[in-house]
């Protein structure tokens, strides 16, 4: 799927070259020509191109606009290449910061690495003081991985599927183990009981009589 780039810029030339460039390498173009366009556009975007020097709304100010619902990646470009701007814009939620005149080459290329750490990170959940990685299957608690088994794996991921729904020992068991699972179904009990034991009590809910959820 294409990804939508917004570029954010009130200079009709650079923003063209800069359409062209991202068009030639596949990427949808929007563009905002000042700040408050770009607020009423970014949700749409899967990365944006900010210019900090702006009319109606300064690119900072669309920054932080945009971080206060989104973590979306948004890579600075702008003349100004003083350390002190660029502490400002990273400090307000940038993922990077490019300085004009740069090549198209060189644009491409970080906003693509930009790309593929938002794609990353969308793979990653976390959840209390655990954290998840659903790519890899790696789990990792305060910082440190816990091994977890494949149906200890599988028993996690199907109570983050539900959110706060609760699901049926007999759901679980038949999504787990199979259809043709002849054993008892309180295995998923004594599944549950390792997996809390490694991702913290808490984390899962016991709703009595029902099943199992993960903590509101």
């Amino acid at each position: 799927m294409k990804k939508t780039i917004l570029i954010v810029e009130d200079d009709d030339s650079i923003a063209e070259f800069l359409r062209q460039t991202l068009e030639r390498e596949g990427f949808t173009v929007l563009h905002a020509p000042d700040g408050r366009e770009a607020v009423r556009l970014f949700p749409g975007a899967d990365a944006i191109l900010l210019d900090q020097r702006l009319p109606r709304m300064s690119g900072l100010e669309v920054l932080r606009e945009v971080r206060r619902t989104s973590q979306v990646p948004v890579l600075i470009v702008s003349v100004k290449g003083h350390e002190s701007d660029k502490v400002a814009g990273l400090e307000l939620g940038a993922d990077d910061y490019i300085t004009k005149p740069f090549s198209a080459r060189e644009l491409v290329a970080r906003l693509r690495a930009n790309l593929r750490k938002g794609e990353a990170a969308e793979n990653r959940t976390r959840l209390g003081d655990v954290e998840i990685d659903w790519a890899r299957a790696d789990v990792f608690r305060s910082g440190m991985r816990i091994v977890l088994t494949s149906r200890e794996f599988g028993l996690l991921q199907a109570l983050h599927e539900a959110r706060e729904r609760v699901l049926a020992r007999e759901w679980l068991l038949e999504r787990i183990w199979g259809y043709d699972f002849e054993g008892d179904d309180r295995v998923v009990d004594t599944t549950i009981k390792r997996l809390r034991a490694k991702v913290g009590a808490d984390l899962i809910e016991t709703v009595r009589g029902l099943g199992y959820r993960l903590a509101r």
